[in-house]
């Protein structure tokens, strides 16, 4: 049953009561009020079930639920299940809405329009919103595209807007296997099944590289490189099923997933893990496949056709030539994030 709202936005905390203040105040400051903002506190251990009482208090437009902690997967599912509006968003706890994102005629478009998707330019920015680059997407009608939907918008999955009978029917949920990526899994699935997609270059959301977000954290663990290839397993599992159903060839047809096997062997490679746990994870014959059909199915760029080459031709070599570049490139990357929190301090 849909409520009183066109848009629901679900927003998963963690221990961020010092950001979420910014990304609430950016959904309350829209043009359009015609939003419920649905905020799942994940068992945080700071002040941010404080905050968000606070505000729920003051917005009657803001439904607060806790959860035990297990991960913003789980997190976001429960707000999915608690959101009445036709369509719905999310957007992380520190991260901001522009403020001409949800404008009186996008609300129009959402009400009187039937897409199954909008898609949204976005942008990478400081902790201070400065911005460091800017992802366009461009104005277009998708229909029916599938594999080529999947690949045609690598953006956050924060800069869609999905309506919520797509999730709902299909079944599609945030997958909680996976502590990174699935975002990525649940906004690939969401554009295969979509029947009509509109893109627009239109600036939805900032998102702020924050150095102490769980993305950098499991960067630091050395574990996101082990999920981006369980991500390619999850993804192949999902598109196998359906070319089964519609009586397609077994292997792959999009250059995403695809990239996330060739980007996870590299990745793998440079972080230190060893050479024969990596060849026992990284299947030469889903290396091989992927390579027969690179030409014909996957719009892949130049250097990631390369890397999968340069393995099939010495996994051993390649995974040298990546380990030494792994070694230097990683302790420069904990150098700069080191010499920003020291200044952060000194502040």
């Amino acid at each position: 049953m849909e409520g009183n709202y066109t848009l629901s936005v679900v927003i998963p905390a963690y221990n961020c009561k010092n950001t979420l203040s910014q990304t609430l105040d950016s959904l309350i400051k829209q043009q359009s009020k015609d939003l419920e903002i649905i905020i799942v506190n994940d068992g945080s251990v700071d002040n941010t079930e404080e905050l968000c009482k606070e505000y729920c208090d003051k917005y009657e437009n803001i439904k607060y639920f806790y959860k035990e902690n297990s991960g913003v997967s789980d997190t976001r599912n429960l707000g999915i299940e608690n959101a009445t509006g036709k369509y719905i968003a999310f957007l992380d706890s520190d991260d901001i809405w522009d403020k001409n994102y949800y404008d009186k005629a996008l609300n129009k478009q959402l009400k009187e329009e039937e897409y199954d998707i909008f898609a949204f330019s976005s942008c990478f920015s400081d902790m201070d919103f400065n911005i460091t680059e800017y992802v366009k997407v461009e104005n277009e009608v998708l229909i029916d595209r599938k594999d080529k939907a999947v690949d045609n918008y690598y953006q956050s999955f924060c800069a869609f807007i999905f309506k919520k009978s797509l999730i709902t029917e299909n079944n599609i949920r945030f997958c909680n296997k996976v502590r990174y990526g699935e975002d990525e899994l649940f906004r690939s699935q969401c554009l295969y099944f979509a029947h009509k997609i509109l893109g627009q270059d239109k600036l939805s959301f900032y998102y702020r590289n924050n150095i102490n977000s769980a993305t950098k954290a499991n960067r630091k663990q050395k574990l996101f490189a082990q999920q981006k290839l369980e991500i390619y397993y999850l993804m192949k599992e999902f598109f196998y099923e359906q070319y089964k159903k519609e009586g397609s060839e077994q292997f792959v047809k999009n250059a995403t997933t695809a990239s996330y096997f060739i980007i996870s062997i590299k990745l793998l490679s440079e972080m230190g893990y060893g050479y024969s746990k990596i060849k026992k994870l990284c299947d030469t014959e889903n290396a091989q496949l992927i390579n027969d059909n690179i030409d014909k199915y996957y719009g892949m760029y130049y250097a990631t056709h390369n890397i999968i080459k340069d393995y099939l031709k010495s996994p051993l070599m390649f995974y040298i030539k990546h380990r030494f570049h792994g070694l230097w490139f990683y302790t420069a990357l904990e150098f700069k994030h080191w010499l920003v929190r020291l200044k952060n301090r000194r502040k």
